[in-house]
């Protein structure tokens, strides 16, 4: 029986279609089993690079909660004095807290809650195991424990926030303030995030404490957080000069608060104050407790020779303030802007336009003066106030005092005098 060609090349074609097949199968086996394992990496990759982001979300949102809660618990505080705080005062005897990689020591007005405590005051959260430090003053809450997030890093709320709105964390921008010539890190970088970690006595610089002393830092437009400390013996000795103060000018967009400044010994030319020479941003807690301050000029402060846009709040000035024209306990120049909760006291002295408190407002925008007070004796010749030396509205632009009083001497003058307010 012969062989049949057809046959075996029927029978190979039929083995090669069949392997076809096969491999065919196999390839897409392969194929399918590629694509398993590359989207459950896709899925472990994309879920683990988000856990951080997941729980920084979720405690961004928690500890906004509980600083609204702490915020809202303290004005109702301000109204009933026997509403008790949880926690315990840290006032007294410091907490050491690792903060953005950077030892600090929080003491100035903080109280520690733990999870039981913050179940009182907010039921958003759901972190049961961890505790928080809350600055009553502030409203500022930051986890004891540090937040972790990427990197192993740990974040405070203003540094959660900022990352949340897709701004580089503050603390990538934040510098420590030790000592006096720390301070001129503010000059190098004014859009900086700042923190004093101790009392500065300027005096123990020579640069700063004689001649003409501090040289104001020009432009500030960052946050600087004084935590309680104190800046002690700042002199500025530039009579020719405009824009005078720790600060020359503060923009809108900066940010001071819990700073105690003594001994001050500052004298300069138009716009003059111990803080700043013209100011528009937030100034919070800052107490200005001893000194002198003078302007040869117009527009002179014990706190601020100039202010407007934003608001002042929880403020004391206690330093005596001499100058030309526009001069006040707190404020030479008011524009605009929020003044609620100053307080001045000492002696303030000028030709015209003197007041306990704001020496003139010149008001160009919706401003609002609340529960501030002025002990402060007044001595000029025109246009004195025990509260505001002038009052003048440019426009139809409306001034609100509420809740506010004066209760200093006038001692000398001539016209235009008054208990409240010298001329409208």
């Amino acid at each position: 029986m012969g062989i049949s060609l057809k046959d075996i090349f029927k029978n190979d074609e039929e083995r090669l279609l069949e392997d076809k097949r096969k491999n065919s199968i196999k390839l897409l086996i392969g194929l399918c089993c590629f694509l398993i394992v590359l989207i459950i990496v896709f899925v472990i990759i994309r879920y683990g690079a988000n856990i951080d982001e997941v729980r920084r979300e979720n405690i961004t949102t928690d500890i906004q909660n509980v600083r609204t809660a702490v915020l809202g618990r303290a004005a109702a505080y301000v109204q009933d004095p026997s509403i008790g705080y949880p926690g315990y005062s840290l006032e007294a005897e410091g907490m050491t807290l690792n903060i953005n990689g950077i030892e600090e020591e929080y003491r100035y007005g903080y109280y520690l809650l733990s999870s039981g405590d913050l179940v009182e005051i907010s039921t958003a959260l759901n972190l049961p195991r961890e505790s928080y430090i809350v600055n009553y003053d502030t409203g500022d809450v930051i986890n004891v424990t540090g937040v972790k997030f990427k990197g192993r890093r740990y974040h405070s709320y203003d540094d959660l926030v900022a990352i949340a709105s897709g701004k580089p964390a503050l603390s990538d921008n934040t510098y420590i303030i030790r000592k006096a010539s720390d301070l001129e890190k503010m000059r190098q970088v004014p859009s900086g995030y700042f923190k004093l970690s101790a009392n500065i006595d300027m005096s123990e610089n020579l640069g700063y404490s004689t001649g003409e002393g501090w040289e104001p830092i020009p432009e500030f437009n960052g946050n600087f957080d004084g935590r309680g400390y104190t800046i002690s013996n700042l002199k500025i000795n530039r009579s020719t000069e405009k824009y005078v103060g720790l600060f020359g000018k503060v923009t809108s967009n900066a940010n001071i608060t819990n700073l105690k400044i003594e001994n001050v010994n500052v004298v300069g030319s138009e716009y003059t104050g111990a803080l700043a020479g013209d100011c528009k941003g937030y100034v919070s807690f800052v107490h200005i407790n001893s000194g002198e301050v003078s302007g040869t000029d117009g527009s002179t402060g014990g706190l601020v020779g100039a202010y407007d846009i934003n608001q002042i709040s929880n403020c004391t000035v206690k330093v005596n303030v001499d100058g030309n024209a526009d001069v006040g306990g707190a404020i030479g120049t008011l524009l605009g802007g929020t003044i609620n909760r100053v307080s001045s006291e000492g002696y303030v002295t000028a030709a015209n336009n003197v007041g306990g408190l704001i020496g003139q407002a010149r008001i160009s925008r919706t401003t609002y003066i609340h529960e501030s007070i002025s002990k402060s004796t007044v001595n000029g010749t025109n246009n004195l106030g025990g509260f505001i030396g002038s009052i003048t509205l440019t426009s139809s632009k409306d001034l609100e005092v509420a809740n506010s009083y004066a209760r200093g001497a006038i001692q000398t003058g001539q016209s235009n005098i008054g208990g409240m307010f010298g001329q409208i």
